[in-house]
């Protein structure tokens, strides 16, 4: 069973989750890749904006483009860093490998 995530990290979690959605839906290109590669539709990211399955697969979306990665934490003041926190607290055997 996966354990809560943290007030902290949920709070990061949650500001990464609007800053990701918000950067895909400014760019067409990265939005319609992460849909093709999800298998998710327009809709369905609507309905799944606050759920840790989205937030998770977003995050490794970002993490695994690394030219994408650096232009959103340009555009939104984040370091990678930020990133990986909030991919570590919603996976906590993560910290085990990475």
């Amino acid at each position: 069973m996966r354990e809560k995530v943290p007030n902290a990290a949920l709070e990061m979690s949650q500001s990464f989750i609007v800053a990701a959605l918000t950067y895909l839906s400014d760019n067409e290109d990265a939005l319609h890749r992460f849909l093709a590669e999800s298998g998710l539709a327009a809709e369905e990211l609507r309905q799944l904006s606050e759920s840790e399955e989205l937030l998770a697969g977003l995050v490794d979306y970002f993490l695994a483009n690394e030219a994408l990665l650096m232009a959103f934490c340009e555009q939104h003041d984040i370091s990678t860093e930020d990133v990986w926190r909030v991919r570590r607290a919603l996976n906590k055997d993560a910290d085990a490998w990475l």
